[in-house]
């Protein structure tokens, strides 16, 4: 997940997302913005990703964070 903004802003959507699980949250310098970057293993099922989208809008709010999306990768159990 890459989202974009003010270091403080940043902060505060990094503290949001600690609770809800998300995991390896970075904020780092990003050309003249900063980037927060982070993971967090779950299903890919429908229902997951909506929630999980539905968290990340939650987090931004009342800062002005830009999401600008997120990748996947599929491991399956052995």
């Amino acid at each position: 997940m890459w989202i974009y903004g003010s270091q403080s802003d940043l902060q505060i959507v990094q503290a949001r997302l600690e609770t809800l699980g998300w995991q390896q949250l970075k904020i780092e310098p990003a050309n003249e913005t900063w980037s927060l970057t982070g993971q967090r293993i779950q299903q890919a099922a429908s229902e997951a990703i909506y929630k999980m989208s539905d968290e990340v809008t939650a987090a931004l709010a009342g800062t002005s964070a830009d999401y600008d999306g997120w990748e996947t990768s599929v491991e399956t159990g052995h």
